[in-house]
């Protein structure tokens, strides 16, 4: 074991011993990898942490290496990443300004422990390269930092980790990658509390979805006002799987409403809705999924909707020109066999926008149903 830290040691001392006082650098790759983009965003956008953290880094790179010059590009100065891949390319210089190249790869990968009350766990990997621009590497090292994320006790918020706690994690892992710093012990965070929804929440009209079947929803237990879709076989014909369905929304004035939801064989991953009164299409949406989201984007005339659930809490929330108007999540402390949703309204929320929320609800139960159609039917999985 001693053996092979020293002779680790003996390639350091080598490796640094190439970088010369006069060597100027430059940071030619700077990219952050997530598979899990919602729960752990950009959180680069923050530019006055980003210079800051920069310029540090800037300054402490030119000690710990005796370099003489480091710079970066100021725009843009980080690939955020949704998903790992193998790391985008090195931006080479074909002039004479640099000796040195600095490469920077971050990736966060997580993992959720159901059986600990939904605490995530992770890991931020960094590594860590220094090339000349002949393609000889002359550097490299890696540091990986392990955390664990408590929930926020409502499950209510997106974001998993702060936005304070990324930076403080990031600082120290970055240093460790550089052997500026030891590698940093295990972080314990919690999940940040979601001051903003709590707030609509407060302040929002409260109406209760009581689901009798998958199709079928009481409105605040009133049997005079039902919500419920009369679904059609699943179809596939040729490069296309679908699904159509009629519904009865007691809050449209319209009592002929459709849904027309098809699946296409070249865009696997996209479900496409229309909304039709009669035979007149009115509306228009699409669903997307990642594994720890699902997005449904569209139209109802020209006013743009967007409904976007969290797989890890159930909730999703309904904007309107992007902003927020609604939020569903399923009602708390709900022991009986059939199963309760609260869905939340901004305050002054005319009728006819309900009618459009309780039918974007449909829109996703119909896109569901043909995406698990289609994955029943290639053996696809998801």
């Amino acid at each position: 074991m001693l053996k092979l830290f020293f002779s680790f040691c003996l390639l350091f001392c080598i490796a640094i011993s190439s970088i010369k006082a006069q060597d100027a650098a430059f940071i030619g790759r700077f990219e952050h990898q997530t598979e899990t983009p919602v729960a752990y965003p950009n959180y680069f956008e923050n530019r006055a942490w980003l210079t800051q953290m920069l310029e540090t880094l800037k300054e402490s790179v030119k000690k710990r290496y005796n370099i003489n010059t480091l710079d970066y590009k100021k725009l843009g100065t980080v690939d955020f990443v949704p998903g790992f891949r193998t790391p985008g390319e090195m931006k080479m210089f074909s002039s004479t300004a640099y000796d040195l190249l600095i490469s920077i790869v971050s990736q966060i990968e997580t993992g959720l422990d159901n059986e600990k009350m939904g605490i995530s766990e992770g890991s931020l990997l960094i590594v860590v390269e220094i090339w000349r621009p002949n393609d000889k590497r002359v550097f490299k090292s890696r540091a990986k930092a392990k955390f664990v994320v408590v929930p926020y006790q409502n499950d209510l918020a997106e974001v998993m980790m702060a936005e304070e706690d990324f930076q403080k994690m990031y600082e120290e892992c970055l240093e460790a990658a550089l052997q500026i710093k030891p590698k940093p012990k295990p972080f314990i965070f919690r999940q940040p509390a979601p001051q903003f929804y709590q707030d609509f929440l407060g302040k929002a009209d409260k109406m209760i979805l009581n689901q009798k079947d998958r199709v079928t929803f009481e409105l605040n237990q009133n049997v005079n006002q039902v919500l419920k879709m009369d679904m059609q076989a699943p179809y596939q014909q040729e490069k296309q799987y679908g699904r159509s369905g009629s519904l009865q929304n007691p809050l449209a004035e319209a009592d002929n409403i459709k849904l027309n939801s098809a699946l296409f064989t070249n865009q696997t991953y996209n479900v496409q809705t229309q909304y039709l009164e009669g035979e007149t299409v009115l509306g228009n949406f699409s669903m997307i999924e990642t594994p720890e989201l699902r997005e449904i984007k569209g139209y109802f005339g020209t006013v743009s909707y967007t409904l976007s659930r969290g797989f890890l809490s159930g909730i999703a929330k309904i904007e309107i020109e992007s902003k927020l108007v609604a939020i569903l999540k399923p009602e708390a402390n709900t022991f009986s066999d059939t199963k309760n949703l609260e869905l939340y309204f901004a305050p002054q929320t005319s009728q006819a926008i309900k009618a459009k929320i309780l039918t974007l609800l449909n829109v996703e139960i119909l896109s569901e149903a043909v995406l698990k159609y289609y994955r029943l039917e290639t053996g696809s999985g998801g």
